[in-house]
């Protein structure tokens, strides 16, 4: 067969126009293809705490027995349980971490690694414990927060959770002391001896009271004691002193404090004795 020029002309003109067509093409697919990558939003890879249970709400630390008489400083261990439920959405295996802070406090008490995660499902249950080692008289409000991170730096939501931390027992309370305001020293001839009775009460009941002592400053400053008084009853506290001719003139000042068998102190109690 022949092909005449104009033929061929045709031919040549056609074919460009084809290459031309399907260059375009896969230029156009290629450039869809990189802008639907653009479009994946990256934070449905991040990990998400959907569930937090801190446990328990209340600490009644007069309930942690140490010793057998109850002190304000004895040292003892707080323990919180925490359960939460992750759910995984990248193919990253997260680690989930903790905070513990004092709601008066912005720094961290402790915080470390509570879980790492180790498995394939889509939504993991994850448990732990947090330990603090404090003291009786340790009360307040605890936050415990938790967060979980991927190896990469995806960071998860916050969780967190509040715990009460109390005493409760309640510090006895001195009503009233009975003793001589004035002595003079003029008419006791060789001495007198004086009782000085103290009475106490307790919100926990009397019984609980199980000392007071007093101390005695004397008027150059001197501070002398502390003496034990003698329980005669409940509630009811005596000491006797015997004052001499030769005893410091001037103000006497005796500092009552009655404690309970928790090692709680009643605010101090002030009487005043002036010896002429």
């Amino acid at each position: 067969m022949c092909v005449n020029a104009t033929m061929y002309r045709k031919i040549s003109y056609g074919s460009c126009i084809y290459l031309f067509i399907l260059t375009f093409l896969v230029l156009t697919q290629t450039g869809c293809e990189t802008e639907s990558t653009d479009l994946i939003d990256p934070s449905y890879n991040t990990p998400f705490i959907k569930i937090f249970n801190l446990t328990p709400e209340f600490i009644n630390t007069d309930t942690i027995l140490v010793h057998n008489e109850i002190k304000p400083d004895d040292s003892l261990s707080i323990m919180w349980i925490i359960q939460a439920e992750v759910e995984l959405r990248g193919s990253e295996n997260p680690t989930l971490y903790y905070q513990l802070r004092d709601q008066n406090s912005p720094s961290s008490l402790k915080e470390g690694v509570l879980k790492e995660i180790d498995d394939s499902s889509i939504s993991v249950n994850v448990g732990g414990h947090i330990e603090l080692r404090t003291t009786r008289a340790t009360v307040g409000t605890f936050t415990v927060t938790i967060y979980a991170e991927t190896e990469t730096g995806l960071l998860s939501n916050t969780m967190t959770r509040n715990s009460t931390v109390f005493r409760d027992n309640k510090a006895p309370v001195i009503l009233e002391v009975t003793a001589p305001d004035t002595i003079d020293t003029a008419v006791i001839g060789e001495g007198i001896s004086i009782v000085m009775t103290v009475f106490v009460d307790d919100p926990d009941g009397v019984e609980d009271v199980i000392r007071v002592q007093t101390t005695n400053t004397q008027p150059d400053g001197v501070k002398v004691g502390p003496f034990i008084l003698e329980k005669t009853e409940p509630g009811i506290f005596n000491i006797s002193f015997t004052i001499t001719p030769d005893a410091k003139k001037g103000t006497h000042r005796f500092e009552f404090i009655a404690f309970d068998r928790f090692g709680e102190q009643s605010e101090p109690y002030i009487h005043n004795l002036e010896i002429k």
